[in-house]
């Protein structure tokens, strides 16, 4: 039993959400549409949980429970470059007609602009809760990270009223 090796550096994938009313349904299409790939060696099937290997490299899929999200991870079996998989897994992402979801985070680099495994993600500056939103101040902070674009505009007059009717 190969596993999937991961290398020194992993690369976080975005989850995919899908339209489907259960997620049974969107397993089915799931399945699916791996049976077709021809490079699709082997596939596993065990309730919310599917695996598979196809030229190379090794796939796992997984239904969260009580939300719409697939979770996934994928790497090339032995370990090395990408291989393809980043492109595989794009590929059967549109034929599931999934959709990427973004997950915007706050990326704090250790090394200044180069990317490195000590770097980390902390909460948004909005971690002080709605009270952010109120804080002129707050508004202000940026990312650490040099190279982020700015994530949020400020709040305009009447959506800092509403914020504060809704304490």
């Amino acid at each position: 039993d190969a596993r999937l090796v991961h290398g020194r550096r992993r690369r976080f994938r975005e989850p995919w959400s899908y339209d489907e009313p259960t997620w049974e349904a969107a397993r089915a299409t799931l399945v699916r549409a791996l049976e077709a790939d021809a490079d699709v060696t082997t596939l596993a099937v065990d309730g919310r949980y599917v695996s598979c290997a196809a030229a190379g490299a090794g796939f796992e899929f997984f239904f969260t429970e009580n939300d719409a999200t697939l979770q996934f991870r994928a790497a090339r079996r032995g370990g090395g470059r990408d291989g393809g998989v980043a492109a595989r897994l794009d590929k059967l992402r549109l034929r599931c007609g999934f959709e990427q979801i973004v997950v915007l985070r706050n990326r704090r680099r250790a090394l200044g602009v180069v990317e490195s495994g000590l770097d980390s993600y902390g909460p948004s500056f909005f971690d002080r809760g709605d009270a952010a939103l109120l804080d002129d101040a707050a508004l202000a902070t940026r990312d650490p990270d040099p190279l982020a674009r700015r994530a949020f505009p400020a709040p305009d007059k009447d959506t800092r009223r509403w914020l504060r009717e809704q304490r």
